[in-house]
């Protein structure tokens, strides 16, 4: 296994990517990663902060040194939304009696992917990637994906993200019980690893092709917010380099290929 040979756990940290670039730097392998129980200054996607009361999330970043062409990054992003989407609608949560039976059918948990890479449980956000990568002469140098997941937030700490990030939830507010969080990052791990050999043998198509059909945002009209202001209009399809194609009013296709659906 490639992922997880060498592992930093820690109890409080400013960001887990930040410690996993000092990694690459320090020279550490591929598959390092780095682990924290609580993060004070993590960051999300378009500059975001993300935080997290301690022993309460998964808080994870992977060392990846990939060999594809840079021009396909942003498949990290994919392969790790993917992952954890995986993972989460596999956790194997409480059954249900099957009717007539005494028999304990499973309970999956209802996940999707919002574009382009946050994973939703029940319409809300549990979870974000951020990927940030380093080049040399337009080579890789190496790449850190970073995730975040609301494993098991307190009422309380839940109240006070939805403050912040109104759709924001948690794992175990949606399914009711609470999750074993190293189970979930083992299989996360697992999940991540498959779809990483993946792309680096050149199999993009099946990576790309499972990950538009988990999008949850295709056929609905949204507003993405970029960098420069709003747009709307209904998301037709993703394009093989991840950009999302909106129908705006009158027909005229837009391209986006970073913003925030809302």
């Amino acid at each position: 296994m490639i992922l997880g040979g060498r592992i930093e756990l820690h109890r409080q940290v400013g960001s887990t990517n930040d410690l996993a670039k000092a990694a690459a730097h320090r020279g550490e392998p591929e598959g390092s990663v780095v682990l924290a129980e609580e993060q004070v200054q993590g960051r999300g996607r378009l500059g975001r902060t993300w935080a997290a009361p301690p022993g309460s999330s998964i808080l994870c970043s992977v060392l990846l040194r990939p060999r594809f062409s840079p021009e396909q990054a942003f498949y990290l992003t994919i392969a790790a939304s993917l992952a954890i989407y995986r993972a989460v609608s596999r956790y194997p949560t409480p059954g249900r009696p099957t009717k007539g039976t005494a028999a304990i059918t499973p309970h999956p948990i209802q996940a999707a992917i919002k574009w382009p890479n946050d994973v939703l449980v029940n319409g809300r956000k549990v979870s974000g990637v951020l990927s940030e990568s380093e080049f040399t002469g337009g080579d890789w140098a190496f790449a850190v994906l970073g995730f975040g997941i609301n494993a098991n937030l307190s009422p309380q700490a839940l109240h006070e993200l939805r403050e912040i990030a109104p759709q924001a939830t948690s794992l175990n507010a949606e399914v009711g019980v609470k999750l074993d969080r190293a189970l979930l990052l083992a299989n996360i791990l697992t999940e991540l690893e498959g779809l990483y050999l993946a792309i680096q043998s050149g199999q993009f198509g099946a990576v790309y092709s499972e990950w538009a059909a988990a999008l949850e945002t295709i056929g609905r009209r949204v507003s993405v917010r970029e960098s420069n202001g709003l747009v709307s209009g209904q998301a037709v399809r993703v394009e093989s380099d991840g950009a999302l194609v909106l129908r705006l009013n009158g027909g005229v296709e837009r391209r986006v290929l970073a913003g925030d659906v809302v």
